[in-house]
């Protein structure tokens, strides 16, 4: 039995990656590293 929140998803089929902090889009290293530096920014 499958379980859909915990499949993976192929890396190809992956357009942007959902958080709390927005949508983040590739270069995922540069958009991401900047939603951590707003995060702790924010603390």
């Amino acid at each position: 039995m499958a379980n859909p929140a915990f499949d993976r998803t192929p890396h190809h089929l992956v357009d942007a990656i959902v958080t709390e902090m927005g949508v983040h889009r590739p270069p995922y290293e540069r958009s991401l590293a900047e939603a951590l530096r707003e995060a702790a920014a924010a603390e």
